[in-house]
């Protein structure tokens, strides 16, 4: 009975480290290097014009989602899209899905390259909960900042749309629109649109502005 019991122990204490390994937060190292074929550099280019963001692979159909407004509110077909990894010299060419203007999302597919990744996504998350923005902030490269998420859910209207948002203090800046809103595990919570600005238009350091992640599948292109 005590060789049964003792065993019964040994192997509930297997399952519950076992369970506590499988839901282990990550270091902001491991979310960077795990991410880096999951969040890209985005260049858009309309007629003469580069504009430069960033791109989220949302699914295994190599789908990615980034921000609507990095396209000047152009019709698709004068637009040309490229992404980069963070791994490669070169952009390659992506498919430009669907843009949304309405919901400031749009949907590229990259039929090229094999690095893509797709990351797992989470509804849930909570004000104050720990978070990490990744992107390619200021066109420099795809970069990591931590903070916390201000307000799980804020109303913002920009007057060319409006939506309850994510508030956060994790750092983001130009060329980060489309990347990724990440909790201790990696999850993808949503994707980084726009910073707070005063009534002059200038920016307000210190809060940012993130699409939760339901928006972006609930909104994704059927039969892509």
């Amino acid at each position: 009975m005590k060789r049964i019991i003792s065993i019964l122990i040994i192997f509930i204490s297997f399952m519950f480290f076992a369970s506590c390994s499988n839901n282990k937060e990550k270091d902001s190292i491991d979310i960077y290097n795990s991410s880096l074929s999951s969040v890209v550099e985005l260049k858009v280019i309309i007629e003469d014009i580069e504009n430069y963001g960033s791109a989220t692979c949302i699914n295994n159909d190599r789908l990615f989602v980034t921000n609507a407004h990095i396209f000047n509110n152009k019709e698709i077909s004068i637009c040309n899209a490229y992404i980069r990894y963070a791994t490669e010299d070169d952009y390659v060419n992506v498919n430009i899905i669907n843009i949304d203007y309405d919901k400031d999302i749009a949907y590229l597919k990259d039929n090229n390259s094999k690095l893509y990744k797709s990351l797992n996504y989470t509804y849930n998350y909570s004000t104050g909960e720990k978070v990490y923005t990744v992107g390619n902030t200021s066109n420099q490269g795809i970069s990591i900042a931590s903070g916390i998420i201000s307000n799980s859910s804020v109303l913002v209207n920009t007057g060319s749309f409006s939506m309850n948002m994510i508030a956060t203090d994790a750092f983001f800046a130009e060329g980060n629109s489309g990347g990724a809103l990440l909790n201790e595990e990696g999850k993808l919570l949503g994707i980084t649109t726009l910073r707070l600005k005063d009534k002059y238009g200038n920016i307000i350091y210190g809060i940012g502005y993130v699409i939760p992640i339901k928006v972006v599948i609930d909104n994704t292109p059927k039969n892509i």
